[in-house]
């Protein structure tokens, strides 16, 4: 309910009062059928009936003003024209470091046979028998009984061993490799619309030129 529609009401309630305390005090003060109090509650009665007459006048004399469209904000006297801000969400992406991988440095032993050849030499026996001549000395007396000769014969064998040395230094590093990621998210942004609205000749105000 507008004010122009509460008015009515709030004036009727006052005249109401106004007549309820002037009949009350007439019967308290026995002037009940006095003239005076009927003639002053009848005047208070025409007073309300020309008030609300005069605003009545007032109100149909105003221009109607057409309301403005529905999501539009109104347009104030003065303006030109209406501005809407219109506001688009944007991405923002932070980049967070995380663990990715624990790598272990250990070492294992491995057993594998090799085979390697070793020359080796060993002294072998070999006859040589050299004639004698007519005219060389010789000493021809007879052997000892029992009497042997020996040669002792000697050979080389393969001694293995084995000692630890130094193959390899094996070294962790890190090393920093750059990819990229595609993020796809959706976004929201405002767009504005203009609603034309055909003016009423016989409502809209006229502008003097």
């Amino acid at each position: 309910m507008s004010a122009s529609d509460r008015k009515p009401w709030g004036e009727l309630t006052l005249l109401l009062l106004a007549g309820t305390a002037l009949l009350i005090a007439a019967a308290a003060t026995g002037a009940l059928d006095a003239p005076e109090a009927w003639t002053l509650l009848a005047v208070l009665a025409a007073a309300y009936a020309m008030s609300r007459g005069l605003a009545r006048n007032r109100w149909s004399l105003r221009p109607a003003v057409p309301p403005a469209p529905a999501g539009l904000p109104a347009s104030r006297p003065g303006q030109d024209g209406v501005t809407v801000t219109l506001s688009a969400e944007q991405l923002e992406v932070d980049r967070r470091r995380r663990p990715h991988e624990r790598v272990t440095l250990r070492k294992e032993v491995v057993t594998e046979d090799v085979t390697i050849t070793v020359p080796v030499r060993r002294e072998v026996v070999r006859v040589v028998r050299t004639p004698i001549g007519e005219d060389e000395d010789v000493d021809l007396s007879p052997p000892a009984a029992g009497e042997v000769r020996e040669l002792i014969l000697m050979e080389e064998r393969a001694v293995v061993d084995k000692r630890l040395i130094a193959r390899e230094r094996v070294r962790l590093e890190k090393d920093v490799v750059t990819h990229e990621e595609q993020i796809t998210e959706t976004v929201r942004h405002e767009e504005a619309e203009v609603d034309h609205v055909p003016a009423d000749p016989d409502t809209e105000p006229t502008e003097a030129t």
